[in-house]
This record gives C-alpha cells, structure tokens and sequence, in this order.
C-alpha cells in the first residue's frame, strides 16, 4: 500500500501547517535531532524502493536537507510531479545529487494516479470534502500572481454573514502588507511569513462560511 506524507502539514489541521520559519526550523531539527523521524515513519521508508515528489520547491536548501534525510539512499527510485518551473541546472543537481526524475509536464500523472486508485477501491473517503467555494479560493491562491482575487471571492461568499466583518478584515491586513511591501519597509522573510498567514486564515474563514 503506498504511503503519503505531508511533509509541511495538512490544511485541515492548522497545528501541523508549517507556515513560518520558526515552524520550519523546528521540522529540520526534530528531523535531524535523536530520536530524529518518528519510528513508525522511519520504518515505512526503510522498506520504500519509489519514491514520489508533489508540490516540492525544490531550489530551497532546506528541502534538499528533507530530501537526504528522507531518501538519501541510492538503490529507491525517485520521481519528482512538479507542473513549477524548475531551473536546468537545479534539475541536473537533483538528479547527480538525489537521482530524481522528472516526470514531464503533459503527463496527467496524477489524473492517471487518481483513475488506478479509484478502480481498486484505495480512495479514501473525505471527512471534511471542501465546498465548490473553497475549492474555487484554493485554486485562486494557487495559480494566481497575490492574493485579491481570492479575497474578493471570499468577501462575495461572506456577505450578509456573521464572517464578513473577518473578511473585510482579511482584504484590510492584505492592502496593509502590500503596501509596507511596495515601500521596501519590510524584510522579505517577514513578508513571506504573513502572507502565508494571510493564506491560512483566507482558507479557515471559507471552510467557515461553507459550513454556515
């Protein structure tokens, strides 16, 4: 049975989301610290001869540091989905480096996944599915260039509720961060830091609105 791990989190669960670097300093250090990867984990990916990378940015050092901890070992096959630009020569380094593979971009990999699992019955039945709304938030935040469109979206589908003051809210910190942004007062890791914040909370108040 193959084995999926959320490296930085599940969106669902707001406790294991790794949104700031002082959440991902403490993931590199129980990483490489003693007792290091849970045991159960660490036993999993002992018996792992393939693997598979989605959603990886893979030019960041410290997911080459998660890459050597996770499968460091030669003999397992190792294949990257990734539909991200990826440089040329991060590439070459990733293969010399990991032996990693990457699959090319018009392979409908995971639509091919998706069809084998559910024709085997291995689709696991979700909780919590997400509303058409949240879904459609969730695709804005991924494949737009900031974040107004989804925020306009999130006013829409909260107005004459109980959450549209949060959204107003949301639309207010955003502008605020744009602004200090264009002014070059802020540090960009500290910019990163709450914009992935602003992300967090646009997805918790959705996922609300949708259940109101």
């Amino acid at each position: 049975m193959p084995l999926f791990y959320n490296l930085c989190g599940v969106v669902n669960d707001d406790e294991s989301i790794i949104l700031d670097y002082e959440d991902l300093f403490r993931l590199i250090a129980s990483s490489v610290s003693a007792p290091g990867l849970p045991p159960k984990l660490q036993t999993a990916l002992d018996k792992v001869r393939l693997f598979l990378f989605i959603g990886f940015q893979f030019e960041n050092w410290h997911t080459q540091l998660l890459l050597r901890l996770l499968c460091g070992h030669e003999q397992t096959e190792k294949y990257a989905a990734s539909r991200q630009h990826v440089e040329e020569d991060t590439r070459d380094f990733l293969l010399h480096q990991f032996q990693i593979e990457f699959l090319e971009k018009d392979q409908s990999f995971l639509d091919a996944l998706h069809e084998k699992c559910s024709s085997r019955n291995l689709l696991r039945t979700l909780a919590n599915p997400a509303s058409a709304e949240e879904i459609d938030i969730i695709k804005l935040i991924q494949t737009g260039k900031d974040l107004a469109a989804p925020l306009e979206v999130l006013r829409r589908q909260t107005d004459n509720t109980p959450l549209a003051q949060e959204a107003t809210l949301l639309m207010g910190r955003y502008n605020s961060l744009m602004e200090e942004k264009n002014k070059g007062v802020m540090d960009s890791r500290d910019y990163f830091v709450e914009y992935n914040r602003l992300i967090d909370s646009i997805l918790t108040t959705a996922r609300q609105a949708a259940a109101v």
